[in-house]
């Protein structure tokens, strides 16, 4: 069992926009001192969401 079940999202291949985590990088607390391992922030969720719809096209 992994400890760092967002490792697996798909949305971790673009750079979230809340708080800057690189493509491949887990996202951060809203203070920064922490990772979220099991979740991301729902704005890097849209923006993988959105470049998904311009690589269909």
């Amino acid at each position: 069992m992994t400890t760092e079940p967002a490792r697996a999202l798909p949305q971790l291949a673009v750079p979230c926009p809340m708080c800057g985590a690189a493509p491949g990088d887990l996202c951060t607390s809203h203070g920064g001192t922490r990772p979220r391992r099991t979740d991301t922030h729902q704005a890097r969720r849209t923006a993988w969401a959105n470049s998904q719809k311009g690589a269909t096209r």
